[in-house]
Parts: C-alpha cells; sequence; structure tokens
C-alpha cells in the first residue's frame, strides 16, 4: 500500500482486465509488482510538487477531503504511466494528468490549499523574508 494510494484502488480505476493487459506479459493478471511501482513513481510526482510548502509524505487518515484529494491526483498519475507501460495513452487520461498536474502546481505556488487546510495558512518555508532597510523599520 502507498502513503496516497493503493494497488487494489488502482485497479479498481482502470478494471482488473485492462490493468493485465498494461502490467502483465501473459495477460492473466495484474502483475503486483508493477502496479506497486507505478503507484510509488505517481506518489513521487505528487510529493515533488507538495515538498515546496510541507513535509512530504503527507500524513492523512482514511475519509478526509484531504486524503481523498491526494489519493485522486495519485490515481490520476498513476494511471498514465500504467498506460505508458504498454501503450499510448488516451485522450482523456492525458486530460485527466494535466488537470492532476494543474492542481499540484497551484498548491506549490502556494495558490490554493489541500482541502481541509485553512486558507492562507503558510506552511513551512513560505513565511515572507524581510529584506531592503525599508522592510526592516520598526523590527
Amino acid at each position: 500500500m502507498g502513503n496516497y494510494a493503493s494497488t487494489d484502488e488502482l485497479i479498481a480505476r482502470v478494471g482488473t482486465q485492462k490493468a493485465a493487459e498494461l502490467t502483465s506479459d501473459s495477460g492473466s493478471g495484474p502483475d503486483a509488482t508493477k502496479l506497486t511501482a507505478v503507484i510509488a513513481a505517481a506518489e513521487g510526482d505528487v510529493d515533488q510538487y507538495l515538498s515546496r510548502r510541507r513535509a512530504t509524505p503527507v500524513e492523512v487518515t482514511g475519509g478526509t477531503t484531504k486524503a481523498a484529494w491526494l489519493k485522486a491526483l495519485t490515481l490520476d498519475l498513476a494511471v498514465v504511466r500504467l498506460w505508458l507501460l504498454r501503450d499510448t495513452v488516451p485522450p482523456n487520461i492525458e486530460e485527466q494528468r494535466k488537470l492532476a498536474i494543474e492542481a499540484l502546481a497551484k498548491y506549490a505556488e502556494a495558490k490554493t490549499n489541500m482541502p481541509g487546510e485553512p486558507t492562507g495558512s503558510p506552511e513551512f518555508g513560505y513565511e515572507e523574508r524581510v529584506t531592503g532597510r525599508d522592510k526592516r523599520e520598526g523590527l
């Protein structure tokens, strides 16, 4: 099981038959090792963006909106990686990847917060630095 999504959730997203087609040489069943690698790589992509504002991996608890958001983004990215194992990525899957990356980029650039985070709350590393004489006056 990954930090944000599991291989079972990935299989549920694409279907058992498609997961088998994309991961198994025999097509008899999904290859658990490849599915685990795909989830790990997708979580690495998610963490790369999140780490600009917070420590990763993010601790989540089951049923929270934050957990659901991270799972959805991870699965969107994992599905693309899954397709790339054997095939070209269909346009609708590529669009999901694009939207996931846009959401993560907005978070990384502090243009939005994760669901369940207070609006405008600074994460570590995002406190404004005081520079220049005009900004130091009154300190």
